[in-house]
């Protein structure tokens, strides 16, 4: 699978021109919400590394991205650039010509089914939920990849953890409800977190947000166009707001912010909360600069303090 192409939003010199750097209308709004909702999915992924699925919740990545920069957790999200929600393809009905662009793609993130069930800590796998038909595609062909290579259903699920963005105004797939489809049964329910967020933010993440990288469904895992950058004012438009919110995010009021966020969920009682949260406080920070000294001047410090002890000695 050749490597699907995104602009490397950390690296404002290497977008040129693409960008104006102008104000984003509406920004403040929007960072509102992401805050709330990647602060949500940071305290139910518990301790993991984060993976978010398909293009939906490319927002919270690149705001996290920049959140995260020069901390701890920068090298735990990742972004799997792949779209299931309207394909079925087996693992055993594949071509090998897709198979092997499958196992490329994954085995550079370390997302094959070796790779997970290996993986140092548990990997939560982040989407916008609507059907649940993403999460139970891309669930049913890992473990039939990993039966293929005889690696145990279980060792996955023991090192898998679901998080769904759902939202508050459908009663069908609520943080509940999208647990008891066939899919996710098959986890224990510890694994299965649910994150809700209004209706309007979750229409704009899984539909009306222009996205900065192109679909990558199985019909095009193979076209060598996948590798190219791709063109048009909507892919424009995506990517001054991936910019905004990457840099926003970056911001030392937004760290705080973020920070606030996630101290107020239950999960603070855990250390490796309390942790991240004293990372985003103190990433912004000055560093403390201690003084050095040459070599001579500690020598003088050092035989002023000896005449100063011999003196009060002597009397």
């Amino acid at each position: 699978m050749p490597n699907v192409f995104r602009w490397d939003i950390a690296r404002r010199e290497q977008l040129g021109r693409l960008v104006t750097g102008e104000p984003v209308e509406g920004l403040a709004s929007l960072l509102e919400e992401v805050r709330r909702c990647s602060a949500r999915v940071i305290a139910m992924s518990g301790d993991s590394r984060l993976v978010f699925v398909g293009r939906s919740p490319e927002t919270l990545f690149d705001y996290l991205t920049g959140a995260f920069d020069g901390t701890s957790w920068s090298d735990r999200l990742t972004l799997l650039p792949l779209s299931l929600k309207s394909s079925s393809e087996r693992w055993t009905e594949m071509s090998a010509a897709m198979r092997s662009a499958l196992r490329q793609q994954f085995s550079a993130l370390c997302l094959d089914p070796a790779g997970i069930a290996a993986a140092v800590r548990p990997i939560a796998l982040v989407d916008v939920i609507c059907d649940g038909d993403t999460f139970a595609n891309l669930t049913e062909l890992l473990f039939e990849w990993a039966a293929d290579e005889g690696i145990g259903a279980n060792a996955l699920r023991r090192r898998l953890r679901i998080v769904g963005i759902v939202t508050r105004g459908n009663r069908s797939y609520t943080t509940v409800g999208w647990r008891r489809h066939a899919w996710a049964c098959r986890y224990r329910g510890s694994a299965l977190k649910g994150v809700s967020v209004p209706e309007s933010f979750w229409e704009f993440l899984g539909n009306s947000d222009a996205k900065v990288s192109r679909s990558n469904p199985p019909w095009k895992w193979c076209d060598p166009d996948m590798a190219r950058p791709p063109r048009g004012p909507r892919h424009t438009e995506a990517l001054e707001l991936a910019l905004a919110l990457h840099e926003a995010g970056q911001s030392r009021s937004e760290r705080d912010a973020l920070a606030a966020a996630i101290a107020g969920q239950p999960a603070m009682r855990h250390v490796w909360c309390r942790a991240v949260t004293s990372e985003l406080r103190a990433a912004s920070r000055p560093k403390r600069v201690e003084r050095l000294f040459s070599s001579k001047q500690r020598v003088r410090s050092w035989r002023r303090h000896v005449r100063g002890g011999a003196r009060f000695s002597s009397r």
